[in-house]
């Protein structure tokens, strides 16, 4: 299978968020967006592809001081 190039998923994802943006809004824009990021983060978690206990989990000496 063919690997898409990154240009062109940020050229596709930068014409449709103008588009969003003059159609809807800019707020309404950023919106929509976030809930399609939220979205794919629930199903990547869901399906175990990602593992939100390592971006909340601290090792010793991080601590903030």
């Amino acid at each position: 299978m063919k690997r898409v190039s990154l240009r062109l998923v940020g050229v596709v994802g930068g014409t449709v968020f103008a588009w969003m943006i003059v159609q809807y809004g800019l707020f309404k824009a950023v919106f929509i967006v976030a809930g399609g990021v939220a979205g794919w983060l629930l199903a990547r978690v869901l399906e175990g592809d990602l593992n939100l206990a390592d971006y909340f989990r601290r090792t010793e000496g991080d601590d903030l001081e």
